[in-house]
C-alpha cells in the first residue's frame, strides 16, 4: 500500500494559518473575549484541513465537529457575559473547565469524538490529536484548578482503558492522545519551551505514523509487505514512547523537571499509565507480526486485550494500595 500523501491546496494552507495565528494572539493577550474569538477562528481553520469535503464521511464529520464546538463556544461567551454582569467568577469556574475539556474532546465529553475522527483525513487527525489541544490547555493552566491533577490522571486512565478494544486506528490514536494530554499539560505548567518540545515530539511521531502507513484498521496490516510492516512496527514503537525514541526523551525531560515540584504521586501515576499505554502499543506490534502468519481473529484480539485490562486494573489497584499504606 502506498504511503499517505498530503494534498495541500490553498484552502488547507489558509486553514493552517487560521489555526496558528489565533494561538499567537491568545498567548499574547489577557482578555477573555480575545481568547474566545481566537478559539472560534481556530475551529473554522481546522475545518478546512479536516479532509476532502467531497467525501460524505468527511463532510458529516465537519458538520458534527462544528455543531459541538459552536455549542460549547456559545455557552462560553454567555458565561463570560454573565460573569461580567454579576461578578460571579468563582462559581462559574467549574463550568468553564467543563467547556474547555469538552472542546478538547477529553473525558467526560470523549464519547462525541470517535464519530468525528472516523471521517477525518490522517492529516486532520494529526492536527486534532495535537495542535487543537494547545489553546484549551493553555486556558486551563490559567485557572489554577486545585483538582486538575486528579482530573488528568482520570482522563489518562480512561484513555488507556478505551485503547484496549480498538480495531480502528483513528480511534486508537485518539484515545492515545488522551494519555498524551496529561504530559502536555504538565509540560505547560513547567514552561513554554517544555510544552513546545513535547508537542513537536508528539506531532513528529504522528507524522511518521502518517507517512509510513495509510490504513484504517488493524486487520489491514496483513495486506502490507514485509518492508511496510517493519516501518509500521517502528512507528508504533515510536508512538509508544519507549526508549530510545523521541517520545521517550520528551517524557523524560518533563519527568526530571516536574519531579522538583514535589508532585511525586501524580507523576508516578502518569508514568504508570504511560507504561501500560506502551504495553498496549506493543500488543499491536505483536498483532502486526502474527497477522502475516495467521488469519486475523477479532474474537481472539478482544479476549487478549480483555485480559490486559484485568492486568492493568489489578496493577493500578495494587499501586494505589501501596500509596495508601506508605
Amino acid at each position: 500500500m502506498m504511503p499517505y500523501t498530503a494534498k495541500f491546496n490553498f484552502m488547507k494552507l489558509l486553514g493552517i494559518i487560521m489555526m496558528i495565528v489565533p494561538m499567537y494572539v491568545m498567548f499574547t493577550s489577557t482578555d477573555k473575549y480575545v481568547w474566545w474569538f481566537s478559539l472560534e477562528i481556530n475551529m473554522i481553520g481546522f475545518i478546512f484541513v479536516m479532509g476532502d469535503m467531497d467525501r460524505e464521511s468527511t463532510f458529516f464529520s465537519a458538520i458534527m465537529y462544528f455543531i459541538y464546538q459552536a455549542m460549547f463556544g456559545l455557552i462560553m461567551i454567555w458565561m463570560f457575559m454573565y460573569c461580567d454582569e454579576t461578578n460571579d467568577y468563582e462559581n462559574m469556574g467549574t463550568l468553564l473547565i467543563l467547556i474547555l475539556v469538552s472542546k478538547m474532546g477529553m473525558f467526560p465529553a470523549h464519547f462525541m469524538v470517535p464519530v468525528v475522527v472516523e471521517g477525518m483525513s490522517w492529516l486532520g487527525c494529526v492536527f486534532f490529536f495535537s495542535l487543537q489541544k494547545v489553546m484549551p490547555l493553555f486556558m486551563l493552566t490559567t485557572l489554577k484548578w486545585t483538582c486538575i491533577n486528579h482530573y488528568l490522571v482520570i482522563n489518562m486512565l480512561w484513555g488507556l482503558i478505551l485503547m484496549l478494544h480498538q480495531i480502528s486506528l483513528r480511534k486508537f490514536l485518539y484515545f492515545s492522545s488522551m494519555v498524551h494530554m496529561g504530559w502536555l499539560y504538565a509540560a505547560m505548567e513547567i514552561g513554554m519551551i517544555y510544552w513546545m518540545v513535547y508537542l513537536a515530539a508528539y506531532m513528529l511521531s504522528l507524522l511518521i505514523f502518517l507517512f509510513w502507513q495509510n490504513l484504517d484498521s488493524i486487520d489491514q496490516f496483513k495486506y502490507s509487505s514485509l518492508t511496510e510492516n517493519i516501518k509500521q512496527i517502528i512507528s508504533m514503537i515510536n508512538m509508544s514512547g519507549l526508549p530510545p525514541f523521541i517520545g521517550f526523551l520528551a517524557k523524560f525531560f518533563i519527568l526530571v523537571k516536574a519531579s522538583c515540584s514535589g508532585v511525586f504521586i501524580v507523576l508516578a501515576l502518569m508514568l504508570m499509565i504511560s507504561v501500560f499505554s506502551a504495553y498496549v502499543y506493543l500488543t499491536y506490534v505483536l498483532i502486526i507480526y502474527f497477522l502475516k502468519r495467521e488469519k486475523f481473529n477479532k474474537t481472539y484480539f478482544s479476549f487478549n486485550l480483555g485480559k490486559s485490562f484485568i492486568l492493568i486494573l489489578l496493577s493500578f489497584s495494587t499501586f494505589m494500595l501501596f500509596l495508601m499504606i506508605f
